[in-house]
């Protein structure tokens, strides 16, 4: 009962008051400013189970690969502008739909290994090699896995705002942080993941978005980014619209199989992961995220300043160190 009510509270914390908010309306439809307006169509791959994988293809056919893994409650949207610069910088991105999360089907045995292995079917049947892998926050298990299978196909990984597996102990300074305290008990009681996505998911408005995002921002860095660049409440919108457009089957399974998996065994990563880590963010240090990846870690780069929108507010550069050699 407890956690019932804790996980309620803090769920309508990101939602307005009923009644007055004109609604977002039909699933998968581009805002004014958004990027699902410029992004690459939705292309539907069959797995061999019968199951279908939805992904984008973003910039230059013939370019460098790149897998995007990307993290819960998203889909396959990119930012606005992405699938030009892609292109302009000679990167192909490849960005999967996590099982049950958009338009991809849900997975029966929804476990790290087993969803990174719809992704890497992908690629082995597009025929990639000379691989790099890019992921942020909570992605991170599952790209780490697809690396892992894919062996010595994969180059290196980026991973901006780790988030290792597994349960978090609740702190004191969460208290500042209603998202951070959200995730952190949604974890220790995942049997609640289910009726908490769905309810979030029919309840969608834009001022419950509004209230979302500026509890994402509770970083002052990111509080002052979101303020500078309004625009990035459209691609919120539209990415976590994407991601359960259908169903909040994915999200709910993402939060119990964090919960209640062992982390994946790392021994056989064969490439060098590079950190991208913001020193304000609010859900772990980038201590946390090089004790889990231990030795792998080839490098790691502070950004002050910044928080969860790491991603968000260096994208570009992110795609720019993808395309060095």
């Amino acid at each position: 009962v407890r956690a019932l009510t804790q996980l309620g509270a803090l769920a309508q914390a990101f939602e307005g008051p009923a009644g007055g908010h004109r609604p977002l309306g039909a699933a998968i439809v581009a805002t004014e400013r958004a990027a699902a307006e410029t992004a690459p169509p939705v292309q539907l791959f069959k797995l061999a189970d019968g199951r279908r994988l939805a992904w984008r293809d973003y910039g230059d056919p013939a370019g460098r690969p790149v897998l995007v893994i990307t993290q819960d409650l998203s889909s396959s949207l990119l930012p606005r502008g992405t699938n030009v610069l892609a292109r302009d910088l000679g990167l192909r991105l490849i960005a999967t739909e996590r099982a049950g999360s958009g338009r991809s089907d849900p997975h029966p045995d929804f476990t790290f290994a087993n969803v990174a292995a719809d992704s890497v079917a992908l690629i082995r049947h597009l025929g990639i090699d000379g691989l790099q892998i890019t992921t942020n926050t909570d992605g991170a298990a599952y790209a780490m896995e697809a690396a892992v299978k894919l062996g010595d196909s994969v180059a290196r990984i980026l991973l901006a705002s780790g988030r290792p597996p597994g349960l978090q102990a609740e702190r004191e300074r969460d208290q500042g942080h209603k998202l951070t305290l959200f995730w952190r008990r949604i974890y220790r009681n995942p049997w609640l993941s289910d009726m908490i996505f769905e309810m979030m998911r029919l309840s969608l408005s834009r001022a419950q978005f509004e209230r979302y995002a500026c509890a994402a921002a509770s970083a002052p860095g990111d509080a002052a980014y979101l303020k500078a660049h309004p625009e990035l409440l459209d691609f919120i919108i539209d990415y976590t619209r994407e991601s359960v457009a259908v169903s909040a089957r994915g999200a709910a399974d993402s939060i119990r199989c964090a919960a209640r998996s062992a982390e994946p065994d790392l021994s056989a990563l064969a490439c060098p992961v590079t950190l991208w880590h913001g020193d304000q963010d609010p859900m772990n240090g980038v201590e946390v995220v090089q004790a889990w990846l231990g030795d792998h870690v080839e490098s790691t780069r502070i950004f002050p300043g910044v928080g969860r929108f790491l991603a968000h507010k260096h994208w570009p550069e992110a795609m720019a160190w993808l395309a060095r050699s």
